[in-house]
């Protein structure tokens, strides 16, 4: 709890908000599941007071991004190796304010998240494998793509570390 009421400190909250903040995440979790998508477009303004959306594609509180103070309820922290705060692929909603439906990643977790979402079949080893034989045995990027029968711009930003870094 030290550690969220800092981090609600350091982005110039008070107690009273952080209280706000956690009744409201206790009162999605109790009304609709702790696995359920807490999606703040299907609610009303009053059920998530402080809470907002904008034109953004991320839920904000009090002005602020929502998400590194949804995973601080759940003792998740920035680290320099996962700097970036990724939602899960089983969540559909960009403004969802379930805490278990994000996690901080890489930029490589990002892609295998967006990657999920859109139905790509590229996986951890798979990218390994591209990778090894693109470069040790000089695979053209074109052989590679029909072999897999992957797109080529998929297959080349992976081989040239563009992507899945």
């Amino acid at each position: 709890m030290s550690s969220l009421l800092a981090l609600f400190n350091e982005h110039y909250l008070t107690s009273q908000e952080l209280r706000q903040f956690l009744e409201t995440l206790q009162r999605f979790e109790v009304t609709y599941g702790p696995k359920a998508c807490w999606c703040l477009k299907t609610v009303t303004k009053a059920e998530v007071k402080g809470f907002s959306t904008g034109h953004s594609t991320k839920p904000f509180f009090k002005g602020i991004d929502a998400r590194p103070l949804l995973l601080a309820v759940t003792n998740q922290y920035s680290t320099g190796e996962k700097p970036l705060v990724i939602r899960r692929h089983e969540c559909e909603s960009s403004h969802c304010v379930n805490p278990n439906h994000y996690y901080f990643g890489t930029k490589q977790d990002a892609c295998f998240e967006r990657g999920w979402r859109k139905g790509s079949r590229v996986t951890l080893k798979l990218v390994e494998e591209l990778r090894e034989k693109y470069e040790t045995q000089n695979t053209s990027i074109t052989s590679l793509a029909k072999s897999y029968k992957l797109p080529y711009h998929v297959v080349r930003s992976i081989c040239r570390y563009l992507s899945y870094e």
